[in-house]
């Protein structure tokens, strides 16, 4: 039976990361260079210290955050400019971003199995 698990964002490499890093888009549907292209897998993000996982997840789009403090995905024609658009390469959490491969337990492929 498959299960979702979250992270357990009290381990350290989780408690000392960084927030994650937002520039904003240079024009309507123009992403700037650097920009986290999200997954198919649960995406968390740290924004204020905390670790949040995005609205209308959906992969090959970009990170955003709303005037409001919510995060969004968005497709890159959806980006307007001045949208803070989240930048980075990495998916381990090392840049306030983390792709968790292993959330749906059991299934094949899972990280561990």
């Amino acid at each position: 039976m498959t299960t979702f698990s979250h992270p357990d964002f009290a381990a350290p490499r989780f408690a000392g990361a960084p927030d994650a890093r937002f520039v904003p888009a240079p024009a309507d549907g123009v992403l700037p260079e650097g920009f986290f292209s999200t997954t198919n897998l649960p995406t968390y993000v740290r924004v204020g210290g905390r670790w949040r996982m995005p609205r209308a997840p959906r992969m090959d789009s970009a990170l955003v955050l709303d005037a409001d403090g919510e995060l969004w995905i968005r497709e890159g024609r959806r980006v307007r400019v001045g949208d803070l658009v989240a930048v980075g390469q990495a998916e381990d959490g090392r840049e306030g971003i983390y792709v968790h491969a292993a959330a749906f337990a059991g299934e094949p492929g899972a990280e561990g199995e």
